[in-house]
């Protein structure tokens, strides 16, 4: 069965992350956590620090299922969808992309497509060069993604987190070995 296909902009926003003016002074003070592309791993797995936080007012807070695109150098999509001690925001590096019908298009599939070997042919088409390959928010509202059904989208979404889940277990295994 073909899936359908969607231009981005019909089924999510998309805003870039959050714009320090200055280099972000970090304290254990602050009032938000910043996401940075360090706390994205290749395979898309999302590991926040609590180290990095700062004071800011601006509301540019992320919510529960927004998938962050690290949009400079590597693409790696993730879901935010941890519990933090405090409201976070992701920087600049990223893209934010919320699903605006999540009956109609999952955050985890979106980032399983994103991930997947289509999707970053899609970004390599779509990179614009300069020191470091970046994707324009435009460029990515603009490109149409397949959207198959809801069930075949939570499928292919808990088939990607089983291999992740599968490849953190053989690199402990791994790790373990050469400990022996």
């Amino acid at each position: 069965m073909k899936s359908k296909t969607q231009p981005l902009r019909e089924l999510c926003t998309v805003r870039m992350g959050y714009t320090f003016r200055e280099k972000p002074e970090f304290t254990d003070k602050g009032n938000v956590l910043v996401i940075q592309p360090r706390d994205v791993t290749p395979d898309g797995e999302l590991s926040i620090g609590i180290s990095c936080r700062t004071q800011l007012s601006a509301d540019m807070r992320l919510r529960k299922g927004d998938v962050l695109l690290i949009n400079r150098g590597r693409f790696t999509a993730t879901v935010f969808d941890v519990e933090t001690p405090l409201p976070c925001v992701a920087m600049s590096a990223f893209l934010v992309i919320t699903s605006t019908d999540t009956e109609q298009l999952l955050p985890q599939y979106l980032a399983t497509y994103f991930n997947s070997s289509d999707g970053q042919s899609m970004f390599k088409r779509l990179t614009e060069t300069t020191t470091i390959p970046f994707i324009s928010l435009g460029n990515l509202e603009s490109v149409v993604i397949p959207v198959p059904s809801l069930e075949r989208q939570k499928a292919l979404a808990a088939v990607d987190e089983m291999n992740r889940q599968y490849r953190r277990l053989c690199a402990r295994k791994v790790e373990l070995q050469r400990r022996i």
